[in-house]
C-alpha cells in the first residue's frame, strides 16, 4: 500500500510524544513493506536541526511560527493556502497514494483535509492532542468562512481554488489517543461517527 502521511514538525525537528508516535508508525508501516511518504512543514525557528530519514518532504507552510500564531492578512493567507494546495496536489499526482494519514494538523491548512476528501482518497486521522478543537480557531483560512460568512464559502472556494468549508466529520476515519481527547473533540461540536481510541504504547526499556 502507498500511504501519504501528513502533519507538522516531523522528527527529528520535534520529538514530543505525538511526533515520536508518528515516526514510530511510519517505521512500522515501512518495515511491513508499505511505501510511506511523509509530507510536513518547513523549518521553524524553534525546530531542532536534523534531516528525517527516507521519503520525507518538508514543503508545507503553516500558521504557527516560534510558538505563536501571528496575524495574517487575506492576501497572504490565500497565498499560503494556494501554495499548500499545489504541494499536496503534486504529491497526490506523483505518489498516487492509496490512503492519506493525517497526524498533527494544529496550525496547518485544514483545507488540505477537504482537498483529499474531494479527490476521493481514503483517509485516517490519528489524533494525539486537541488540534481538532483549536485547529479550526487558528486556521486563518477556513476560520474566515464560519458563522454568517459560511454562505460565501462556496464563492471563496471557486475564486481561490482552495476549499473554504471545513467538514471534519466527512474527512475520513478517526483514531484518538485517549477517550478524553475524543470526548473533547465531540464537545467542540464534531460528531466523528465511528471514531476509535488507540492508546499509544510506551518504550518498556525507558520504564524498567
Amino acid at each position: 500500500m502507498r500511504i501519504l502521511s501528513v502533519g507538522n514538525r516531523y522528527p527529528p525537528w520535534s520529538v514530543g510524544g505525538y511526533e515520536t508516535t508518528w515516526a514510530g508508525a511510519v517505521g512500522f508501516l515501512r518495515d511491513r513493506g508499505h511505501a510511506v511518504r511523509v509530507l510536513t512543514t518547513r523549518p521553524d525557528p524553534s525546530d531542532r536541526p536534523g534531516a528525517g530519514a527516507g521519503d520525507v518532504h518538508r514543503d508545507l507552510r503553516w500558521y504557527w511560527r516560534a510558538h505563536e500564531f501571528p496575524p495574517l492578512g487575506l492576501r497572504a493567507c490565500v497565498a499560503l493556502e494556494r501554495l499548500n494546495a499545489r504541494v499536496l496536489a503534486a504529491h497526490l499526482a506523483s505518489f498516487a497514494p492509496d490512503a492519506v494519514m493525517w497526524w498533527a494538523m494544529g496550525g496547518m491548512s485544514l483545507s488540505l483535509l477537504e482537498q483529499v476528501r474531494l479527490a476521493g482518497v481514503p483517509a485516517l486521522a490519528v489524533v494525539g492532542d486537541d488540534w481538532v478543537n483549536y485547529g479550526p480557531r487558528v486556521d486563518a483560512w477556513t476560520r474566515r468562512w464560519q458563522g454568517w460568512a459560511r454562505v460565501a464559502a462556496p464563492l471563496a472556494s471557486r475564486l481561490t481554488g482552495v476549499p473554504a468549508s471545513l467538514h471534519l466529520d466527512l474527512a475520513g476515519r478517526w483514531s484518538f489517543n485517549s477517550r478524553a481527547t475524543l470526548t473533547a473533540a465531540r464537545g467542540a461540536g464534531w460528531r466523528l461517527e465511528g471514531a476509535g481510541v488507540a492508546h499509544p504504547g510506551g518504550a518498556l526499556e525507558r520504564f524498567a
